[in-house]
């Protein structure tokens, strides 16, 4: 079984370096026009159904992406973007500024942004719909988010948070992660 997983599309605050989290944002027309060359790509994989977060962004990159197969759509909460409270709409330098006594190394890697998602809730967040995924036995598209795909890696690769976290992501790109009887064996990006 395959799991393909892709990026949204470019956003305006993709362009501006600004962390979007739950924010819904809109796909540029760029970010539409990469999803719709990337169509033929996903059109070829052989997937039976596409999973997709519910914001924007993510969703209207999988209808794009969708409209050559025309397979069941299944939107999943839980493949939202990670909530970052307060530091949605900053960049990561304003972060960096205003909330330098938050920013250090700690035992996760991750900080837990004030007002957002702890590292633990959206890990078992994110742990639980991919479980369901999987459990499905099906080869499937994920449509979902930077900071969301680093959770899926994290909880699959064994991988220390700011290793996983050192993952570029680019809108986009797809990740291929590999089953065998339901047991992930490896993850590439194609």
């Amino acid at each position: 079984m395959e799991i393909y997983i892709v990026r949204h599309g470019t956003t305006q605050w993709n362009l501006e370096g600004r962390i979007q989290g739950c924010t819904d944002t809109d796909l540029l027309d760029s970010g539409k026009e990469e999803a719709r060359l990337l169509e033929p790509t996903v059109s070829s994989l052989p997937i039976k159904k596409i999973y997709s977060s519910p914001l924007k962004r993510a969703y209207d990159t999988a209808l794009i992406l969708n409209k050559g197969l025309n397979l069941p759509l299944i939107v999943k909460k839980d493949l939202r973007e990670i909530e970052f409270g307060e530091w949605e709409g900053l960049t990561w330098s304003q972060v960096l500024d205003k909330y330098s006594h938050l920013i250090k190394e700690n035992d996760t890697g991750y900080v837990d942004p004030p007002a957002g998602e702890s590292f633990y809730q959206a890990l078992d967040r994110v742990r639980g719909v991919m479980e369901e995924i999987i459990s499905s036995g099906e080869n499937c598209l994920v449509v979902s988010h930077k900071a969301t795909i680093r959770f899926i890696l994290y909880g699959l690769i064994k991988k220390t948070p700011a290793q996983t976290g050192a993952i570029e992501i680019d809108n986009l790109s797809i990740l291929k992660l590999s089953f065998n009887d339901k047991k992930f064996v490896g993850w590439s990006f194609t």
